[in-house]
């Protein structure tokens, strides 16, 4: 929680510990804080008493503190005013790179400016040194998706270093047979230099060529992590490398299938038939959305069995599954193809499903066992399938969520339900955690075959002689058992979750036609049905535009560094400027990086 109190004897700034565990969605930020502190007194230096006449024009600085300075979480910085003798005197302030070997600060010095600070934060939890090798030996131009990819992974989770290269040296191969889609670079030659994607698209018979934001050819074309999975080599090879290279006999190969296609999308939405032949992709959409959907169909045509594997390589390898296999090979093929995506979940409905991005969010859809899918089509579940959704959310590369909620439910369909968290002295709790439950169907065919693997693999190890009779009567009966439950119960969803902001509130916009349940945690955080330090919970029964106060009554308040003297009386203005961080993109030049 960032306060900005003032007294006759200054200020304070307090960054509270956010006792978020990082396993959770929540990305720790460290806030980079512009602080100018300027005393003006009326008329001269010494005249503390305000005259009667007294104008703007007669002000006085007579003091003055201008620094930037970078506040981590769990740590605070303050101006003091001395009362005697009218001074400024700032907490002093230590780099945020200090502690970091040389050749680390090196590799942040060789970094765009626009990822260093995000970047020297992941590098004082990690062991950084091998890292720091990698953006030194590489070329200028694959750094930046380096620095990016190591910077913005969940803090203190990054993945393995030949991960992090071979996901970028596989990007610019897979660029050079794209015919729809070029990596562009930009470079000013002051460290402010960026990549993005030239691509073309045709609409309304008249071709266009586009580019996308930095920002998102960074999030959602470079990220390592496509949805939640632990970004890894799986068969020996990146997933960026593998689903473009790689085909089993019998199912397409991306790489071909892309080879000749001219647009990234024709800015068409449409339902996809049943069991679509290439002819018909081809003919009605021959643009790399749809070739993408066809592959997809094609390598993944039948249901979930199995271990349902959460890496988009055994994927297409295993060709099988339900929505959730079918979003997590879909981002990271849409990725592999230059085309920036998301997943989006619908937990509390039990379906997920992902966006592709040309100036704006599309919905995506491929159903399964190639039933067809959906393209820029997002009322299909409210609307089409009449659905009672609760809450959407995106998910990610540094598993962080953000609501979708209102690109799917109409406003009329949707409720506001706002929370505002209170510390026993009713001052604002910052990073609480609301956690929205509702009652819904839960997959468990995981669960069930992960049990029944490993009662397989204890009868398997088993000697002959001991299975007996009796052995072999319980393992069938058991085996009966297995079969019998069912793939899916009811049970209880968290649907989507988000934290109090510096003023102790947060916001949802849920659909109308669910009863809700939530959970309100604070500190020690851990997942929604374990305790935390603090916890209570509210039911709302007929979803409506409300506001919850919530107060924890043992929750005690941050001790503020400071205190009051009685000062001479007179007129001071103290100006005091936080600017929090976010990627920077200066306007871009025609010098290229080397």
């Amino acid at each position: 929680m960032t306060k900005i109190l003032y007294n006759p004897m200054g200020i304070v700034i307090n960054r509270e510990a956010d006792n978020i565990d990082t396993s959770t969605s929540v990305t720790r930020m460290m806030f980079i804080a512009i602080i100018t502190g300027i005393l003006v007194s009326p008329g001269i230096v010494g005249d503390i008493y305000p005259r009667r006449d007294y104008t703007e024009a007669d002000n006085k600085i007579i003091a003055k503190l201008c620094r930037e300075i970078e506040i981590p979480a769990a740590s605070h910085y303050y101006i003091r005013f001395s009362a005697e003798d009218f001074t400024l005197e700032g907490k002093d302030v230590v780099a945020y790179s200090c502690g970091l070997p040389e050749k680390v600060k090196e590799a942040i010095a060789k970094s765009p400016k626009w990822v260093q600070k995000e970047l020297t934060r992941q590098f004082q939890l990690i062991d950084a040194e091998p890292y720091a090798d990698l953006i030194l030996n590489v070329s200028k131009r694959y750094v930046d998706e380096i620095a990016f990819s190591i910077a913005c992974s969940s803090l203190g989770n990054v993945p393995p270093i030949e991960v992090i290269r071979d996901n970028v040296f596989s990007l610019y191969e897979n660029d050079k047979m794209l015919k729809y889609a070029d990596i562009v670079d930009y470079d000013d030659v002051n460290g402010n230099y960026y990549s993005t994607i030239r691509y073309h698209i045709i609409e309304n018979g008249v071709e266009k060529e586009l580019e996308y934001p930095p920002e998102i050819y960074y999030w959602y074309v470079v990220h390592p992590e496509a949805v939640g999975e632990k970004p890894s080599h799986v068969y020996n090879t990146f997933w960026r490398s593998y689903l473009f290279h790689h085909n089993d006999i019998g199912y397409p190969l991306l790489k071909e299938k892309l080879s000749d296609i001219r647009y990234l999308w024709d800015n068409g939405s449409y339902f996809q038939p049943s069991q679509r032949t290439w002819k018909w992709s081809m003919e009605n959409h021959p643009t790399a959305v749809e070739t993408v959907s066809y592959w997809v169909g094609k390598t993944v045509p039948t249901q979930a069995i199995g271990d349902r594997p959460g890496q988009p390589n055994v994927i297409a390898h295993e060709h099988n599954g339900w929505c959730g296999e079918l979003q997590k090979i879909t981002v990271a093929a849409l990725r592999t193809a230059l085309i920036p995506s998301i997943g989006i979940c619908d937990h509390g409905e039990d379906h997920v499903w992902q966006e592709f991005y040309e100036r704006g969010w599309h919905q995506n859809d491929n159903w399964w066992m190639d039933s067809g899918g959906a393209v820029d089509k997002p009322e299909v579940y409210v609307y089409g399938w009449k659905k009672n959704v609760s809450a959407l959310f995106a998910w990610k590369g540094d598993d962080s969520i953000y609501d979708v909620t209102s690109r799917y439910i109409h406003p009329e369909d949707r409720r506001t339900v706002r929370f505002v968290v209170l510390d026993r002295k009713h001052q604002p709790v910052d990073g609480a955690r609301i956690t929205v439950v509702v009652g819904g169907p839960r997959d468990i065919t995981w669960l069930k075959d992960k049990v029944w693997r490993k009662i397989e693999i204890l009868w398997d190890i088993l000697p002959g002689f001991i299975k007996g009779k009796v052995l072999q009567t319980m393992y069938g009966k058991l085996e009966e058992q297995y079969k019998e439950i069912p793939d899916i119960i009811s049970g209880v969803i968290p649907c989507i979750w988000n934290y109090t902001d510096i003023d102790g509130e947060c916001i949802f916009e849920l659909g109308k036609n669910r009863s809700y349940f939530f959970i309100i945690q604070y500190g020690n955080l851990k997942k929604p049905w374990q305790l935390a330090e603090h916890n209570t919970f509210r039911i709302l029964r007929e979803p409506r535009d409300t506001t919850f106060h919530v107060t924890f009554p043992f929750l005690s308040p941050i001790r503020q560094k400071h205190h009051n003297v009685e000062g001479p009386n007179g007129d001071i203005f103290i100006n005091c400027c936080l600017v929090l961080p976010h990627i920077l993109f200066r306007q871009k030049t025609e010098c290229l990086k080397e």
